[in-house]
């Protein structure tokens, strides 16, 4: 089986105490509603973002139209990274999957903050690499792996990610919707649907409004090792 131990590490809380204050100084705090775009693709790249809570949901839209969701961003990671590479605009959809506080830091203060911490910088590189290796890995998925197989690694990157042992069950507390599912997967919501229908006729899920529950974690025996 996959490994499941995950730290949840995340870009805030890895940094010190006092590097924090640096950071709450010079930042502003801002909030969106469910459903509310943090920023759009061509947007000024001016600041970056730490989210401090609730979930974002960042995405890609093919040529063809097709949207594309990246792993679900939680509280203290960071977004909006155009803002201190000089990329000069956004490239994706950010968008508050619910009720979202973030601290937004113009890109002139991030770059002083980084080139005063090193330890920052090796922070962002890391995140970089990370970021990149979940994109390669959705498109890996959506060219080569059956909807099934994507709708599990999706369940089980959830797991890693917002979930909790419960006994001989796995549970994924997060409320997301069939449509949000199907989004994740690149798939409809129908097909979606029909799969997790299925996944809960062979009782290896159950799933709630509000939380997912993994009864049976063979599912995810044939995953790479992540």
């Amino acid at each position: 089986m996959a490994k499941t131990g995950n730290s949840r590490l995340t870009f805030l809380n890895s940094l010190s105490e006092a590097q924090k204050k640096e950071l709450e100084a010079v930042g502003v705090v801002k909030r969106f509603r469910k459903g509310e775009a943090l920023f759009t693709p061509g947007d000024d790249s001016d600041y970056a973002i730490i989210i401090r809570n609730g979930l974002v949901k960042a995405t890609f839209v093919t040529l063809e139209g097709k949207e594309i969701t990246l792993p679900l961003m939680r509280p203290g990671q960071l977004c909006g990274i155009s803002s201190f590479l000089g990329w000069g605009q956004r490239v994706c959809f950010a968008t508050a999957l619910n009720d979202v506080e973030v601290l937004c830091i113009s890109g002139k203060d991030m770059k002083a903050f980084i080139n005063s911490h090193i330890d920052v910088a090796m922070l962002i590189i890391n995140y970089l690499g990370t970021r990149l290796r979940g994109s390669w890995q959705i498109i890996e998925d959506l060219t080569s792996k059956t909807v099934k197989e994507r709708v599990i690694r999706m369940l089980f990157m959830l797991y890693k990610d917002f979930g909790k042992k419960d006994g001989n069950t796995m549970v994924i507390d997060i409320n997301l919707t069939h449509e949000q599912l199907a989004q994740m997967t690149g798939t409809s919501r129908q097909t979606l649907t029909t799969i997790i229908g299925d996944l809960e006729n062979a009782n290896a899920i159950i799933k709630e409004r509000k939380r997912i529950v993994i009864c049976d974690s063979t599912i995810f025996d044939d995953l790479e090792q992540t």
